[in-house]
Order: C-alpha cells, then sequence, then structure tokens
C-alpha cells in the first residue's frame, strides 16, 4: 500500500492522519456496510510538524516499523474474507492512499 501525508501547519503545529484497516468479517457486513467494521489496525500512520509531508509503502512482509504499519502477514487478510478501509486526518493534514494491492502489501514467496 502506498500512502501521502500532506500537513500544512504552523512551525510549532504538529497534525497526524492514518489509514485503517477494519477486522476480517466472515459475512458480507464489512462489504456492504464498511462504516459498521471494528477498526483496529493500521495500515499507516504519520505524524508531521509544520508544513512536512511524508510518501511511501507502509505496510510489507511483517514490517512494522515504529507501529506505523499494524498488521502482519500472520493476520491473515486472504480468502473470501471482507472488510472495510478508512481514513483519518487532523485539520490541514491530507491522507491521500493511492495504492493497494489485494495481497496487502507483502509479496508472496514462491
Amino acid at each position: 500500500m502506498e500512502t501521502r501525508f500532506l500537513y500544512f501547519g504552523e512551525n510549532n503545529q504538529q497534525g497526524q492522519g492514518y489509514v485503517q484497516i477494519s477486522n476480517p468479517s466472515p459475512n458480507q457486513e464489512a462489504c456492504d456496510n464498511p462504516e459498521q467494521g471494528t477498526y483496529e489496525n493500521y495500515l499507516a500512520y504519520e505524524t508531521l510538524y509544520g508544513e512536512g509531508q511524508a510518501k511511501g509503502k507502509y505496510c510489507g512482509n511483517n514490517k512494522n516499523p515504529n507501529s506505523k504499519c499494524g498488521i502482519e502477514i500472520t493476520d491473515n487478510y486472504s480468502g473470501n474474507l471482507c472488510y472495510g478501509i478508512k481514513a483519518y486526518s487532523d485539520k490541514n493534514f491530507i491522507v491521500d492512499t493511492f495504492e493497494i494491492k489485494y495481497n496487502l502489501c507483502w509479496e508472496q514467496d514462491e
């Protein structure tokens, strides 16, 4: 997953933004009504200061640097499960997720 964070604050201000994924749901509930899901895991998380930006692939194969990606390959987001994705940002903060792979960011060994 590739995410971009932009913050337009004063030099002494900070803002935060994040992208979360809901817990997997074995029924259509999360597909039909993603706002009803339980969101505990993060796909990306940033705190920026002043005018700042960050862009990158936050998740990877068991990659969890500084808790910026809270999912692991063992969380098993695969198969016929449904889940929702949501973004949050403070005032003057933009979160832009522009690439999400269905295998959730990691390459399977072949």
